[in-house]
């Protein structure tokens, strides 16, 4: 996994390069997994980074992941026009990213379903799951947690689960299932350089 916040690089720093990859992905790519683990776009760090580098970031790392069969955790924060054009210009294939704790609108979520996006809210989506659903049928579930206690983490899923479940007028183990094979989707792909599924 490689992870490029925002907030981490400045306007100052070396873009993203695909040439300084292949020594941090060495391990990962021997065991037949690499991924994105979250890379955006997020306007509460234009101080330290401008948006346009931010895109600059974006762009070449989705290139990258693109032309390597590479699923990406897309992370967007009051940037949702600039990440919904940039994701339609790249043009990727069904499921090979996943918009990371969302909370935009039933009509981006639309857009992001023809896209081939996944959708993935946490308990703090504050919108109409049933809504999202039918409009994005690419749904998973996370647990926006922060801590270090499994037993915690395990907690909040289970009650998310059972609320977005209630909601979406399905049991546990039918939205587990779902959210099972959208993971299955995003995941299951040729690893990076091994020729391995």
């Amino acid at each position: 996994m490689f992870d490029c916040h925002c907030h981490f690089v400045t306007d100052n720093a070396l873009c993203f390069s695909a040439e300084l990859l292949p020594d941090r992905i060495e391990l990962p790519v021997q065991y037949g997994f690499i991924g994105s683990s979250e890379a955006g776009l997020d306007s509460r760090y234009v101080d330290r980074t401008s948006m346009e580098k931010q895109v600059e970031i974006l762009s070449e790392i989705l290139e990258y992941a693109k032309n390597e069969d590479i699923p990406v955790s897309l992370h967007c924060v009051r940037a949702t026009g600039r990440m919904v054009q940039l994701i339609e210009k790249m043009g990727f294939g069904k499921c090979r990213l996943m918009w990371h704790g969302f909370t935009g609108s039933v009509e981006t979520a639309a857009v992001l379903y023809r896209l081939g996006v996944i959708v993935s809210i946490g308990p703090r989506f504050g919108g109409d799951v049933g809504a999202l659903y039918r409009a994005n049928r690419f749904l998973a579930l996370e647990s926006d947690y922060e801590g270090t206690s499994k037993a915690d983490h395990d907690e909040i899923m289970k009650r998310h689960y059972e609320n977005c479940a209630g909601k979406l007028g399905m049991s546990v183990g039918e939205l587990e299932d779902m959210c099972r094979e959208t993971a299955k989707a995003f995941t299951d792909y040729k690893a990076a350089g091994t020729g391995k599924n």
